[in-house]
């Protein structure tokens, strides 16, 4: 699908030895990139609501950027 081809190519032979797609380590990898954008948006959504419990606002303007604390 994406121009490649899954295999080993024996070049003494002149053959080419395709792979099987390995289902169970693409399903692992997948769910391991889950779970670290699950953590990194948890951890975002952690921090705007402390920002927000501590009344921190950040509002973009004209001149810039005003910050109040």
């Amino acid at each position: 699908m994406d121009n490649h081809i899954e295999g080993r190519i024996d070049s003494f032979n002149k053959v080419l030895y395709a792979r099987k797609a390995d289902h169970r380590a693409t399903t692992f990898e997948k769910s391991v990139e889950m779970g670290d954008q699950y953590l990194r948006s948890t951890k975002a959504l952690l921090l705007r609501v402390n920002m927000l419990k501590v009344d921190f606002v950040v509002k973009g303007g004209k001149g810039g950027d005003l910050f109040r604390a």
